[in-house]
């Protein structure tokens, strides 16, 4: 496959978020059964949730790299537990307490779901 970013150029945010979106279209509908999408990039994977509202997606880049929680969440989650599969591996594993940041993050997530499930909780409450 030809790299649409170019020989000797610098990879883009833009360029590699478009390579994303345009590999998920094909993988998906060649029966796979899921999609990769960065939590970096959040509007690219509510493009894709549109088209493929059935796929799961695993969402790697939100710990460490600084991808968006609230944001992929809301671009991914269906309402089917298996809809959104976050990975937060390197904040966990290099963190100097692995289990309570762990328990952290488990909290975070369970929150983003909460506020995408139930908006109102945003006015009513503070998260963890």
């Amino acid at each position: 496959m030809r790299s649409p970013i170019g020989a000797g150029k610098e990879p883009t945010r833009a360029g590699c978020v478009a390579l994303q979106r345009d590999l998920a279209v094909p993988s998906a509908e060649g029966g796979n059964t899921g999609v990769v999408m960065g939590g970096t990039a959040p509007d690219e994977a509510a493009a894709v949730r549109a088209r493929y509202p059935q796929l799961p997606f695993l969402l790697p880049g939100i710990g460490r790299q600084g991808g968006d929680l609230e944001a992929s969440v809301r671009a991914s989650f269906t309402g089917d537990p298996a809809s959104c599969l976050i990975a937060i591996v390197g904040a966990i594993m290099y963190a100097d307490d692995p289990r309570e940041t762990a328990i952290a993050w488990r909290d975070r997530i369970r929150w983003a779901v909460k506020l995408t499930v139930s908006p109102e909780w945003r006015c009513r409450s503070t998260g963890p």
